[in-house]
């Protein structure tokens, strides 16, 4: 009985291991969403500016084409994207409000069994991922995805704000 016990965990563990090895691929058109949030950041002691933060919330439709290694690629963005600060300030007598943009990018992906990177998201910062309902096709039905990055879009006072970003990809 020993023996038998034994032969499932190494079995179990050759399983977990060979898992974690090798890439889901992301291959077709994927219902994508998407969100951040970045630091508001306050300089000096009293004040002396104000970094506000910022928020954005999207929806996709991203459309992956692996190249022949399957992971890797290039990737189409389409969809849109809502953002604004998290801290109202008053510029010139009105205040920042959130805005609504249309996007409409094209450009390279890869990914490994834990990681993900978008050339044309977070500057390609990598993220770390986890895969769902992945076919014998090895293709990802379901991915989602986490990445703490620097916003070096908020630079103007002179440093950089941390962000995080959250996205899930369903695939049709």
């Amino acid at each position: 009985m020993k023996s038998i016990k034994t032969l499932l965990s190494i079995s179990l563990l050759i399983t977990s291991n060979y898992a974690v090895a090798v890439a889901p691929k992301l291959s077709g058109n994927y219902v994508f969403s998407l969100s951040g949030r970045c630091q508001t950041t306050v300089i000096g002691s009293p004040i002396t500016s104000v970094k506000p933060g910022d928020m954005s919330e999207s929806i996709f439709k991203a459309t992956f084409t692996p190249n022949v290694s399957g992971t890797a690629g290039s990737v189409k963005i389409v969809g849109y994207n809502d953002v604004g600060q998290y801290l109202l300030s008053e510029t010139q007598g009105e205040f920042d409000v959130l805005t609504e943009n249309a996007i409409n990018k094209s450009g390279k992906y890869s990914n490994t069994a834990t990681s993900l990177s978008i050339s044309v998201l977070q500057g390609g910062a990598p993220s770390h991922i986890y895969y769902a309902n992945i076919g014998t096709d090895n293709i990802a039905q379901y991915a989602t995805f986490l990445n703490l990055y620097d916003d070096n879009n908020l630079s103007s006072v002179g440093t950089q704000n941390k962000c995080v970003a959250h996205g899930t990809l369903i695939r049709q």
